[in-house]
């Protein structure tokens, strides 16, 4: 049976929050990945990270993997493939180009995903959607300093705008999948299947061994991976009960973690990293908001003074009559 996202705001939170701290910790990646990159290949160090997550996930499912559904597996493997190509191209980006310039260009997923959503499933996400998705991707491009930028692609920028195509797309067919299934095994099946569809391109296309002798890559391959198996389950389980475009907009929030991760490792935070971090959760806040809240608090809010005040006016008018 699919699970129902229609469940109270009390509800809402833990998903919300399970969402929120995925995307904290997908934000720190971009500079765990910058650092990975001087061991590895792009498509190397993916297959590394999602292969050691689909190990820690297996080792706390263990007996469950023998029963793996077939919306599971087929799940996992689509979620997987988008997913790959997703990272994978992030990767190749920040090869080349400024972090700032390749985590704008790929948070362009934020307003992709409803608008894919709506194009797929003629499924409206509300005015209050379409306004956190504005504040969301001006927030990014504040913090970017996209008017700094040129106005030319580069190889890094062709990347980086098709992670954000491959990423909006795993967000919309995760949250296809995400119900009515074991949420951990989905995250398993999508763990492992990412790791072989990565491992096989880049065997493929004959990227050089990784340099796992060293103790950066090392440790990043297992403190990322254990990361990527918490964030693969959360991602799963939050989209399980918070729809596609609502999930986009906390998933905005990325790049204000991966700013104050940068600022924890020496970078430093300007006025525009600041004044876009704070655009991207005022988005978040608005975006999460049901589309009925806020005409039924106005009229809530209308109700409770006309009842009260027309009480207190209607005994001043009693009191005037007496004698």
């Amino acid at each position: 049976m699919a699970l129902s996202r229609t469940v109270g705001s009390a509800g809402m939170f833990l998903p919300q929050l399970a969402l929120l701290s995925a995307a904290a910790l997908w934000g720190g990646g971009f500079f765990v990945t910058k650092l990975g990159l001087d061991y590895s290949g792009p498509f190397a160090i993916v297959a590394l990270r999602f292969g050691a997550a689909a190990l820690f996930l297996g080792i706390l499912l263990r007996g469950s993997l023998l029963r793996l559904t077939r919306r599971e597996q087929v799940g996992g493997f689509f979620v997987a493939l988008f997913g790959a190509f997703g990272s994978v191209s992030v990767a190749y980006a920040l090869k080349t180009e400024p972090s700032a310039r390749v985590v704008f260009l790929a948070a362009l997923y934020v307003p992709l995903v409803p608008l894919l959503h709506w194009s797929l499933f003629k499924r409206n996400p509300g005015r209050n959607i379409w306004a956190g998705v504005a504040l969301a991707i001006t927030g990014v491009g504040v913090m970017a300093g996209i008017a700094n930028t040129t106005a030319t692609l580069s190889t890094g920028d062709g990347f980086a705008l098709a992670s954000a195509g491959f990423i909006a797309m795993q967000v919309i067919v995760l949250g296809q999948f995400s119900q009515g299934v074991n949420t951990m095994a989905l995250a398993w099946t999508t763990l492992l299947f990412t790791s072989l569809v990565a491992g096989l391109s880049s065997f493929l296309i004959g990227e050089p061994m990784p340099q796992l002798n060293q103790p950066v890559l090392f440790w990043i391959i297992i403190g990322f991976g254990i990361s990527t198996a918490y964030i693969q389950f959360a991602m799963g389980w939050g989209q399980a009960r918070v729809d596609a475009s609502k999930a986009s907009l906390i998933y905005a929030t990325e790049p204000v973690f991966g700013g104050v991760i940068g600022w924890l490792a020496g970078e430093t935070l300007g006025v525009a990293d600041i004044t876009g971090g704070l655009l991207i959760v005022t988005g978040f806040i608005i975006g999460a908001m049901p589309n009925s809240q806020h005409p039924f608090r106005f009229r809530a809010a209308r109700n409770w003074f006309t009842i009260r005040f027309g009480a207190v006016r209607q005994t001043g008018e009693q009191f005037n009559d007496l004698p």
